[in-house]
């Protein structure tokens, strides 16, 4: 196991047991056991670190499985990723910290952007592409968050469907 894989494994355990806000970069270094210096190589804070743990997974495990038109599946991989670590993310997001969601936002959006250009074959974005796109995601990210409060609650197939329905026209066409 590599050190940025020890640091993922240690903020994970650490947000099983303390809430979040609670989390010391100490607390991380002596549950990773690696130095100070090397936490700070690879991560900029705690933040960082936690928006890591969502980012190497869903990038490595979810998105790189994505065609371009199985839309609905990579949300549900998603979605199933959140609610099986919902306490994670719950403790992440409880006190309105920003960072966790803008950085989910940030991730969606470019991702929405990308398979948009890619699948119109375009170089860039309209105003109007971008300003529909920057809605969608916003109305994601915020369905994500009040998903996450509510412990999951609703049904992962539900939220994939709802996600869906709310999905702009064209995204709808070429995203299924």
């Amino acid at each position: 196991m590599n050190t940025k894989k020890y640091l993922l494994q240690a903020i994970r355990t650490l947000s099983e047991k303390h809430p979040f806000e609670d989390i010391t970069v100490d607390m991380i270094l002596q549950e990773a056991d690696v130095s100070r210096g090397t936490f700070y190589k690879y991560y900029r804070d705690k933040y960082d670190l936690a928006n890591s743990y969502y980012s190497d997974y869903v990038s490595s495990e979810i998105v790189s499985h994505y065609n371009g038109h199985n839309w609905k599946q990579c949300l549900k991989e998603i979605f199933l990723f959140v609610k099986e670590n919902r306490d994670y993310f719950r403790t992440v997001i409880i006190n309105r910290n920003t960072a966790f969601l803008d950085f989910v936002s940030s991730f969606g959006l470019e991702g929405y952007q990308r398979v948009y250009m890619a699948n119109m074959h375009i170089a860039e974005m309209s105003d109007e592409q971008i300003m529909e796109s920057e809605f969608y995601n916003a109305g994601c990210v915020r369905i994500l968050e009040l998903w996450i409060m509510d412990e999951c609650r609703m049904p992962v197939d539900r939220l994939v469907q709802l996600s869906c329905t709310l999905m702009p026209d064209i995204y709808t066409r070429i995203a299924f």
